[in-house]
């Protein structure tokens, strides 16, 4: 084949093939939905949140986001309950979680996941200390026998997130209509005093907010060129015959 003819048959099949348009492709893509929120209620509570299923009709879902934020505000009150005076400080610590009824690694036995879910978000937060390093957020001394004091309201907050690839878990989140998941919290309080015999208890409010988002790759790419006239191929098909023909009548 000469020159000539290469380049011919090359351009018609570049022809052809831009005439009939290129395959598109795949390309990440993503989107993020609100949460239902909760509260501020007090605490503990066990709630729900609800947001959008992943349309599948979108493309091939990836990746799974969810992330959980709470603001919290708590009390805390010292009662001595010794002979002798008692001095001290303590600060709250909040947990809220993703699972069937409040967050893990506590003394509750029913403290367990969602069967279909690997990990779970937790947002695990303290009230403020008022003198860092120290972790006390409220101090106090000389509380005398039989009294009792109070903190003022502490205000604290977070966030926690966990992204889910595995295709068992994002199963649960494909489909039509709102998806539901219980959150649940649990409240600690932490001291540490002298004299007497001090115990603590504290008042808890919170809130939850969220969002979910979702990573897919999107199977619509950009528009297909519209396909060539029949007619059009066929000039370009017998041009190039022509000019082989020209090509070879010369060379004899």
């Amino acid at each position: 084949m000469t020159k000539m003819s290469k380049f011919i048959g090359t351009s018609v099949l570049v022809a052809i093939a831009t005439a009939f348009g290129l395959s598109s492709l795949a390309k990440a893509d993503s989107e993020s939905f609100t949460m239902t929120g909760v509260g501020p209620t007090l605490t503990e509570f066990n709630a729900n949140v609800s947001f959008p299923m992943f349309d599948s009709s979108l493309g091939t879902l990836t990746q799974v986001t969810v992330a959980l934020s709470t603001t919290a505000q708590t009390v805390i009150t010292f009662t001595n309950h010794g002979l002798t005076a008692s001095n001290g400080g303590g600060y709250a610590e909040l947990q809220l979680g993703v699972n069937d009824r409040v967050p893990p690694n506590s003394s509750d036995p029913t403290s367990v996941p969602l069967s279909w879910m690997p990990t779970i978000v937790v947002v695990d937060v303290s009230s403020p200390a008022l003198n860092p390093p120290a972790p006390f957020s409220f101090n106090f001394t000389g509380l005398a026998a039989g009294q009792s004091i109070a903190s003022p309201v502490l205000t604290y907050g977070g966030t926690g997130s966990t992204s889910f690839t595995d295709s068992g878990t994002m199963a649960h989140f494909i489909g039509s209509g709102d998806m539901s998941l219980p959150v649940g919290t649990l409240v600690y309080d932490w001291d540490r005093t002298s004299g007497g015999n001090t115990n603590v208890t504290d008042v808890t409010s919170a809130d939850v907010s969220g969002t979910v988002t979702y990573q897919y790759d999107d199977a619509v790419g950009a528009p297909l060129p519209a396909v060539a006239p029949a007619g059009f191929l066929g000039l370009l098909l017998a041009g190039g015959v022509r000019a082989v023909r020209r090509r070879r009548a010369a060379g004899r």
